[in-house]
């Protein structure tokens, strides 16, 4: 990372975002290299969080998550429960009576 400069403007980039951090943005970039020439639909799909239809024929099932890059989604996850927890507007994050437990709130290193 430290001779590529395209890699260090993405990084950067990506750390712009509310949660997300070096590492985040790093193991997004190492999982989801055409991240940036992608639409969001795309980007969800790839990483494995876009709804997929499970319909034959009349039949009309359950829209599920599936496939995609697992630890892209994970460092996902991580972010977004970060940024649940910065931000000030959100009544839930800040309440006593969380609604996460406290083994995720430890993963997190966010803990008051």
């Amino acid at each position: 990372m430290r001779g590529d400069e395209t890699l260090t403007q993405k990084v950067a980039r990506l750390c712009l975002v509310v949660g997300v951090g070096r590492l985040t943005a790093l193991v997004l970039l190492a999982t989801m290299p055409e991240l940036g020439t992608l639409n969001r639909r795309q980007a969800a799909a790839l990483v494995g969080v876009a709804p997929v239809n499970r319909d034959s024929g009349p039949r009309r099932g359950h829209r599920l998550i599936a496939g995609g890059q697992a630890a892209a989604r994970r460092a996902l996850y991580m972010a977004g429960l970060v940024a649940a927890f910065r931000n000030e507007t959100n009544d839930c994050a800040h309440s006593t009576n969380a609604w996460l437990p406290p083994e995720k709130l430890q993963r997190s290193r966010w803990w008051p």
